[in-house]
């Protein structure tokens, strides 16, 4: 034959006539190498080679593998002819009762090997069976087909019954094989019709195996003892007479079978035990060998054979049973007397402390029940002293005319001052912004850059990360921010993002809005607005009017709450506003300048879909059912969630919002509750409950 080829070929049923098998073509054998190279049916060097391979139909059979030369049919060359070729193939299996095992626990590899593992009955004549791996290296026990039996379909067990040692397997070779050796038939599966579900198979590219590194015993050595002393029994069996005088002589009779050197190395020549480990396996197994030489029923046959046939000795048998036996009964009835004069002892002593107990129980107990009392009574108190605080709180807030009245009493204790303050301060603090500015064209890079300028100003990294986060959604989505200190550099980290200045507004008292709105909007070129004393008074009209003019117009706005008890702050305003803590996290400047760049509006322009804010919105309304926040607030956070892919259960900024909500709504027992139920703790949480 001229221009043959060698290849491992797998058998497949035709799925057009399932009677025929074709012979698929998954590997090529190259001789000089000893090597099996995978056929790659998908690249394209490989698209004139043919992935099938034709045989004569009585030359394969289902399931089969085997290496099979081939060639172009001389007559015609669109078809191939193949022949057997004499070579092993080796197959590998990886099954799924091993594939948790240790490769160390020797014993569990063992019980499952003797047991049963899975494995396709279609399978080669020599397997290796994968039991461990490390890196790219596979441990691998060397197997063939015909020392395995059925346990059922798909489940096969090595051959373990030591009763019949001519056909049990009693060791199995041990293979360290690396990743790159291994190959399977996946890229033939191309080829197979979509609707036929083969499994994928895996060989070893060679037809000739490593040195072996070792070999693995399936059967535990203590198996083997009784086997190995029942036929030394039978083999010896004209001179071993068991009788009561050799149950004494036990030990020489042990003696007598561990030294027949020439019985042990008999048994044990098809096991793969070496002599060295029989000398120092053997002797620890005496007690096995006892049990199998004189199990209970040999003892119980002996014992009953002497009693029968010598009265004498039944006789006397029997009463040194009942001596045993009363004298084993006498010493438990003595110690149960010991143990009940010891209890009986312990009673007295209890009796005695517990009638000086219970004197002690009724005088704390009269005591308890007046500090009882004495507590109902002040908690009655105290909850009328509380609810008198709420009352006058909710009316702070929502009556107007309280509130006013409220001023007026606060007014005339402190004096009625030096009049109204009319004229407007307004003032600029520098960022040193000037010359070349780096333009800044993306989102995610305006909150980096802006975390960096606030760890220059003190704030620790974890903490400038997060806020950055919150003051670029509330720019992105046109709302003010309220802080609570440092508030003129916080405005001077976001003015250094648009290269501008800081506008400053101090709202004196007895100012309306109508006094600096319009000079602030004539006079102002600054993208942030630092707003000091809106929260002084009792009215929301500077908060309103600036939120209005300013913010909804693209400007960065910032209330600085000026100390203010963010529990009178009403809960309006939090709603129409973003909260930050600005002293959590603050510790001291780094002492270098700001960094100055030039953003631009556009980058903060956002479309969420609605999938994911009505997926953030359903997480809220707990918050909402509870009445901790509206459902306008609850929109509000559902897109700062979706901005940072937030975690309700992580991320503290949005936790602070819902707890400043909940205590300006009086439900901080509702979200005290809720943080508990899902085991959160956050210190600067309980600042705000």
């Amino acid at each position: 034959m001229n221009d043959t080829k060698i290849s491992l070929c797998l058998t497949y049923p035709n799925y057009n006539n399932p009677d025929y098998n074709i012979l698929f073509r998954i590997a090529d054998y190259y001789p000089d190498d000893d090597k099996l190279l995978a056929v790659p049916f998908y690249e394209e060097e490989y698209g004139e080679t043919p992935k099938r391979i034709g045989a004569h139909p009585r030359d394969i059979y289902p399931g089969m593998t085997a290496l099979r030369e081939w060639e172009y049919d001389a007559e015609d060359p669109g078809r191939t002819r193949s022949y057997s070729y004499d070579g092993t193939v080796y197959e590998m299996i990886f099954p799924e009762e091993l594939s948790e095992v240790p490769y160390s626990d020797t014993n569990e590899i063992r019980r499952i090997l003797c047991e049963g593992f899975s494995m396709d009955d279609n399978i080669s004549d020599n397997i290796l069976i994968a039991i461990g791996k490390s890196g790219s290296h596979n441990a691998f026990l060397l197997c063939r087909k015909r020392d395995l039996k059925k346990v059922r379909d798909g489940v096969f067990a090595v051959s373990s019954n030591t009763r019949d040692m001519l056909h049990s397997v009693h060791y199995l070779e041990e293979y360290d094989i690396v990743d790159a050796d291994i190959i399977d038939s996946s890229a033939c599966h191309i080829s197979l019709p979509s609707r036929y579900k083969a499994p994928v198979r895996y060989f070893y590219n060679s037809t000739v195996l490593p040195d072996r590194i070792g070999i693995f015993h399936p059967i535990a050595f203590s198996k083997y003892v009784p086997t190995f002393v029942s036929n030394y029994i039978k083999k010896n069996k004209s001179t071993l007479q068991f009788s009561l005088n050799d149950i004494r002589k036990i030990t020489d009779v042990l003696e007598v079978i561990l030294n027949d050197n020439e019985y042990i190395r008999d048994f044990f020549a098809i096991t793969g035990f070496t002599d060295a480990q029989l000398k120092e396996l053997l002797p620890k197994y005496k007690q096995i060998i006892v049990e199998s030489l004189l199990g209970d029923s040999t003892i119980d046959a002996i014992l009953q054979r002497c009693l029968t046939q010598d009265p004498s000795m039944h006789e006397r048998f029997v009463e040194l049973v009942r001596t045993a036996w009363l004298e084993e009964k006498s010493q438990e009835k003595q110690q149960i007397l010991d143990e009940i004069a010891e209890l009986k002892k312990t009673c007295t002593e209890c009796e005695a402390d517990l009638l000086t107990k219970k004197e002690q129980r009724d005088a704390i107990s009269s005591e308890v029940s007046s500090l009882e009392t004495a507590v109902a009574t002040k908690k009655e108190e105290l909850i009328k002293i509380q609810a008198d605080i709420e009352t006058e709180l909710k009316n702070f807030k929502e009556n107007i005319v309280h509130s006013t009245a409220l001023c007026a009493i606060a007014q005339s204790a402190i004096g009625s001052g030096s009049g109204k303050q009319k004229s407007i301060d307004l003032c600029t603090i520098e960022t040193g912004a000037s010359g070349d500015k780096e333009q800044i064209n993306d989102y995610d890079d305006f909150q980096e850059a802006l975390a960096d300028n606030l760890i220059t100003v003190g704030y620790e990294d974890t903490v400038a990360d997060a806020m950055a986060q919150l003051i670029s959604h509330s720019i992105s989505a046109q709302l003010p921010i309220l802080v609570t200190s440092n508030e003129d550099e916080i405005a001077k980290c976001v003015a250094a993002m648009y290269g501008t200045d800081v506008s400053v507004v101090n709202i004196g008292s007895g100012m309306n809005a109508t006094d600096y709105i319009s000079i602030v909007e004539n006079k102002n070129d600054n993208m942030v607005i630092l707003v000091n004393g809106a929260f002084s008074g009792f009215s929301l009209e500077h908060f309103n009017a600036i939120r209005y003019h300013f913010a909804n117009a693209g400007y960065v706005v910032l209330f600085s709450l000026d100390g203010a008890d963010t529990s009178l702050i009403p809960k309006t305003v939090y709603e129409k506003a973003m909260f930050l803590d600005s002293g959590y996290g603050y510790n001291f400047p780094t002492g270098e300048e700001l960094t100055c760049y030039s953003a631009h509006h556009s980058i903060f322009i956002k479309v969420y879909s609605k999938v994911d804010l009505c997926k953030q919105k359903k997480k809220l309304n707990p918050f909402v059912d509870a009445g901790i926040i509206s459902a306008v607030a609850a929109s509000k956070y559902a897109s700062f969630m979706v901005d940072i892919e937030c975690d309700i259960h992580k991320d503290w900024l949005l936790l602070l919002q819902l707890c400043v909500q909940a205590k300006a709504s009086y439900k901080t027992e509702q979200m005290r509750d809720w943080l508990s139920e899902n085991n959160i703790n956050i210190d600067i949480l309980n600042n705000y409950l």
